[in-house]
């Protein structure tokens, strides 16, 4: 009799130990389901593709013919003529046209497009040629012309004899035309 109930003890205990309580799913039909979401099938995008077809995002954004004629203008010149380049040390970057604010007489030769320079991005071209370039961190509101700019600040950039660049989030950005003029920008002491 020894043996046998040894053997259901053993069992009983195993049992005990070695169970899991596995949670009861709730009641209902949709008890322990993901929530169910109606994906769109192949026919509703084709109909929505249709619809978007004759709508023009752009219409009605303004009809200004002002307007029209500089975006028409801006879009036929190339990248190059809207851009300022400096190159130096076998490598170019591409700047937008007036972000380049003080050129030193001694460095004038590097405002252009080298021959056969490779054309690499701001932050590598920076980090080539931190030595004789001057990044000048504005705001974006500074950049469009709904803040002013601290020409004080720009004239103590100037006697470093660098070639000083507009940048905002760490990227060239180009300062609308008349900013840099002293009826534009007032003059701030530090």
């Amino acid at each position: 009799m020894a043996p046998r109930s040894w053997i259901s003890l053993v069992v009983a205990l195993g049992a005990t130990i070695g169970t899991v309580a596995v949670p009861r799913p709730a009641v209902g039909q949709n008890a322990g389901k993901a929530p169910f979401r109606n994906a769109p099938g192949h026919a509703d995008l084709a109909e929505a593709y249709e619809r978007s077809k004759g709508e023009d995002p752009i219409r009605g954004l303004g009809q200004d013919p002002e307007i029209l004629a500089r975006a028409k203008e801006y879009s036929q010149a190339s990248l190059i003529d809207r851009s300022d380049a400096l190159s130096h040390g076998g490598m170019a970057t591409l700047l937008p046209k007036g972000s380049v604010l003080f050129v030193p007489e001694t460095m004038v030769d590097r405002v252009s497009l080298s021959e056969g320079a490779a054309l690499v991005d701001w932050r590598e071209f920076y980090r080539s040629n931190s030595h004789w370039l001057l990044p000048w961190s504005i705001k974006l509101e500074q950049a469009l012309g709904e803040e002013a700019l601290d020409l004080g600040h720009l004239e103590r950039l100037k006697r470093m004899g660098k070639v000083v660049v507009a940048i905002c989030f760490d990227q060239p950005i180009s300062i609308r035309e008349g900013m840099l003029d002293d009826g534009a920008a007032k003059e701030e002491t530090p």
